[in-house]
């Protein structure tokens, strides 16, 4: 098996709560819950995080996950290009 985790830009990560949390509170937010959801999946198989944010490279391998940009793609449209690479 092998799970595509699609990542936002850390940048516009939980917008919803702009109201309680500061921006960098914010991405480190995703950082932790995208910590949680790689550790939670790297048992089923490879894992290649798909995203273009700056940080997407080093995040994966931080996590020892594989790493496609997806240049800036809508999800969807992301994921499925990531498919067919």
């Amino acid at each position: 098996m092998h799970v595509l985790v699609p990542l936002k830009r850390l940048d516009s990560a939980k917008a919803r709560l702009s109201g309680a949390f500061e921006p960098e509170e914010r991405r480190e937010l995703m950082r932790a819950m995208l910590a949680v959801t790689l550790a939670g999946v790297r048992p089923a198989g490879a894992v290649t995080l798909v995203s273009s944010d700056p940080e997407a490279a080093s995040l994966a391998a931080e996590h020892e996950v594989s790493w496609w940009d997806d240049r800036g793609l809508s999800w969807n449209a992301a994921l499925a290009a990531a498919m067919s690479a």
